[in-house]
């Protein structure tokens, strides 16, 4: 079960393994698994590893396109939070303001009180990664100002450091047209699962919790 193209290497378990270790609550206990053949995670170009890939299947991922996500990562020199863990920004393209989302990453994740830390995310951030970096922050920070002042919300402290993280891949874009190819390759106990395959819906969580249940059904139809 894989991504198309994305970035970094594969990785193959070994066949003939019988358990493997489950995380529950705060124990662990083993599940005996007995695969009939190793289990794949990786770009789906690696797959299906010393067999040549269907032409069929080969052509359908060449034919992808795809949209970054960008995220700036905020430390803050003080405590801040949020008044909700997760915030809508409004966009303004007239501005350059492409901020969507802002998490508070100190609340979600527990950290220390001493320093906020919040993160803006950019979906389809084309338009922000063709701007100099320096710019790109410096806009996002304006807009998350700009708003939580209209909002009543206490003030940024002074940003002690910064992370812009980019994922070129992040999402495939789901034009008319696109032929997305099935779970099923052609090989009965090789099955492809992602938000990418032909799930109906677009590039979205539901479509590959979908699509890696379809890939499973799969895999058990075909004995």
């Amino acid at each position: 079960m894989s991504r198309p193209d994305a970035g970094g290497a594969g990785h193959a378990g070994r066949a003939g393994y019988t358990g493997c270790p489950l995380g529950c609550g705060t124990g662990r206990h083993h599940r005996g698994l007995r695969p009939a053949r190793p289990l794949v995670a990786g770009p789906a170009r690696a797959c299906p590893g010393s067999r040549p890939s269907p032409p069929a299947l080969l052509a359908a991922l060449r034919a992808f396109e795809y949209s970054p996500i960008a995220t700036l990562t905020l430390r803050l020199d003080g405590p801040y939070r949020l008044p909700l863990p997760m915030m809508m920004l409004r966009e303004d393209t007239t501005r350059s303001h492409d901020g969507q989302w802002v998490f508070d990453r100190g609340t979600l994740l527990g950290l220390e009180p001493a320093h906020g830390e919040l993160a803006i995310v950019v979906s389809c951030a084309d338009s922000a990664l063709q701007r100099p970096r320096q710019a790109a922050e410096d806009l996002l920070l304006e807009q998350l100002r700009e708003q939580l002042t209209a909002g009543r919300h206490a003030p940024l402290p002074k940003i002690a450091a910064s992370a812009w993280i980019v994922e070129k891949r992040a999402t495939f874009l789901a034009r008319p047209g696109l032929a997305r190819p099935p779970n099923t390759t052609g090989s009965p106990k090789l099955m492809l699962a992602g938000d990418w395959t032909d799930t109906g819906y677009p590039a979205t969580l539901e479509g590959a919790v979908r699509s890696g249940k379809l890939a499973a059904q799969a895999l058990i139809a075909s004995g």
